[in-house]
């Protein structure tokens, strides 16, 4: 996070990632493959932890942040 301004009551942050808007490209290697353990198959059916792959989940959820 980064402030943005400073105004005479107010400090205006700037939630953006540096790398917001960015085209990203990866370069990977798989080097492992392993079966879902009963536990995460029964957090991504069930929209536990990490389901939704768009905001920083914990094991507490997502506390509404997530779109």
């Amino acid at each position: 996070m980064a402030v943005d301004r400073i105004e005479q009551d107010a400090v205006i942050l700037d939630g953006n990632h540096p790398l917001a808007g960015n085209k990203l490209h990866f370069e990977v290697q798989v080097v492992g493959v392993r079966d879902a353990t009963d536990q995460e198959l029964e957090q991504a059916y069930s929209g536990g932890a990490h389901a939704c792959g768009s905001c920083s989940c914990d094991d507490t959820g997502c506390g509404g942040s997530c779109s």
